[in-house]
């Protein structure tokens, strides 16, 4: 037949065996040459098969569930050959044979050289519903064996950026090939060595959420609630480390490494001091209960709001309003909050309740001056506050307001004498001459005249607040409210 100018044939290449009388679809499995000529013949036409396929898909089917007549059969499937073009087929006339390009290779986008990495593409189709092959382009001008499978490994020798594409062909004509998937960017570096150490202060506390920098592209990283941290860096490399934190110095301020060969412990920095570059109209250092016995610094920074800044997690902004000025109040039970005057929205207090923390106000009024002291020593403080000509007022948070004075102070300081539990009011009144001194007595105004004489009040009365003095002490005998303090 090829001779006289057919494309393809199949037929026996020696006598073939067949079955005595009628045929049917039930002699399949004999594997006689009815069968597998009628078989060969619907999936030419019914699944539209080219020649080769659907020999192959007969003489396997044959093979693998029948042979019922034993050598005889297994003569007959040897004997049926294709011979001529294999892809000859009697449907696919004026169909393009095409293979469609695959996805973008899936995989590491990074990685180390000399370590295996895998990547898998896939999504290929043969237009005449043929089985597809893959290969990818490892981007140094290496490529796997074409294979069915649709992934295949990989490892670099160099360090460098590849481009990692996929291309996939017809496995029965492989001359027709797809064009290049789209590619997948892939850094190779050297392996890292890891730089390791803790941010404490000087007293061995662990500093959380410091900002570590690794210069000339080693990235970032962070320390932990503990103070601890651990970055890789590429074999080889040189840079600087820096750590960074806001309101917080180190010692040292950064560390220099020179061609790292192995893992680096133990590169500690300590927190040296704390200072702000915000400029704040009033600052208050105590411990706001929020579970450790560090004191945290409430300040006000005008227009900017109020912040608390704690120590283990930075800073908190608690309002975004301006107070006049604000001072510290204890609640008891070791907790602790301000008094914020907001001008014509009254007077406020906040307490820690988890930040932002809870506002509360207790006047519609605005009070000038004043100071918030245990008053009557049980161990929570009282707010002793000037309210202009509306007079002095005492508050013990019931809420309870209880006037003490309706004069008008000019100024108001509160006193501790050694060996008391409790602190008084010193004042001077407008129009009433002399020094006064009021102490609690059971809600009695007991205002006692020290002398007849008014002191200089900006004459060293108490120590200036000095804005450098962040951490309070404790067992001061003098008190005196942050209200404006020099810049």
């Amino acid at each position: 037949m090829l001779y006289n100018g057919a494309i393809a044939t199949v037929s026996a290449s020696r006598v073939s065996w067949y079955g005595v009388g009628s045929w049917g679809t039930g002699l399949k499995y004999y594997c006689d040459n009815a069968s597998i000529g009628f078989y060969y013949g619907n999936e030419l036409v019914g699944n539209n098969k080219v020649a080769a396929v659907a020999l192959f898909d007969v003489k396997s089917d044959m093979g693998a569930n029948g042979a019922w007549w034993g050598n005889v059969s297994w003569m007959n499937l040897f004997d049926f050959n294709l011979f001529g073009d294999p892809t000859t087929s009697l449907t696919n006339q004026g169909i393009a044979h095409i293979v469609t390009s695959p996805d973008t290779p899936s995989g590491p986008s990074t990685g180390t050289v000399n370590n295996s990495y895998s990547y898998a593409t896939a999504g290929s189709a043969c237009s005449l519903g043929h089985s597809v092959e893959y290969r990818f382009d490892w981007g140094d001008g290496s490529y796997s064996t074409w294979s069915s499978s649709t992934s295949a490994n990989k490892s670099w020798i160099s360090t460098g950026i590849y481009t990692v594409r996929s291309q996939a062909r017809c496995s029965f004509d492989q001359n027709i090939v797809s064009g290049w998937s789209s590619g997948r960017t892939v850094n190779i570096s050297l392996p890292a060595a890891v730089i390791s150490g803790a941010v404490k202060t000087k007293e061995g506390k662990g500093i959380g959420k410091v900002t570590i920098t690794f210069s000339n592209g080693g990235g970032t990283t962070s320390t932990n609630s503990s103070g601890n941290y651990s970055h890789g860096v590429g074999l080889g490399r040189s840079g600087t480390v820096t750590p960074s934190k806001t309101g917080v110095t180190f010692a040292p301020s950064s560390r220099n490494y020179t061609s790292v060969t192995s893992d680096q412990a133990n590169q500690d920095y300590v927190v040296h001091f704390v200072t702000s570059s915000l400029k704040y109209q009033g600052i208050v250092a105590q411990d706001i209960g929020d579970g450790d016995t560090n004191h945290e610094l409430i300040c006000d920074f005008g227009n900017l709001g109020v912040y608390v800044y704690d120590l283990s997690s930075g800073w908190h902004k608690i309002s975004p309003d301006n107070p006049d000025w604000i001072i510290k109040i204890r609640f008891g039970g070791g907790s602790s909050g301000i008094l914020a005057d907001f001008g014509s929205m009254g007077l406020w207090w906040w307490k820690y309740s988890g930040y932002p923390g809870t506002w509360t106000r207790i006047s519609n009024d605005n009070a000038t001056i004043g100071y918030a002291v245990d008053d009557d020593g049980d161990g929570k403080d009282e707010a002793q506050l000037s309210f202009g000509t509306l007079g002095v007022w005492r508050y013990d948070g019931a809420p309870k307001w209880h006037k003490i004075t309706g004069d008008t102070p000019l100024d108001l300081r509160a006193v501790r004498f050694v060996g008391a539990s409790d602190y008084e009011l010193v004042s001077t009144f407008q129009g009433v001459p002399g020094l006064w001194m009021w102490d609690y007595v059971g809600w009695l105004w007991n205002w006692i005249q020290l002398t007849a004489q008014s002191p200089d009040w900006n004459d060293g009365f108490v120590e200036p607040f000095d804005p450098n003095a962040l951490i309070e002490t404790s067992g001061d005998e003098v008190s005196r409210p942050m209200a404006l303090p020099p810049v």
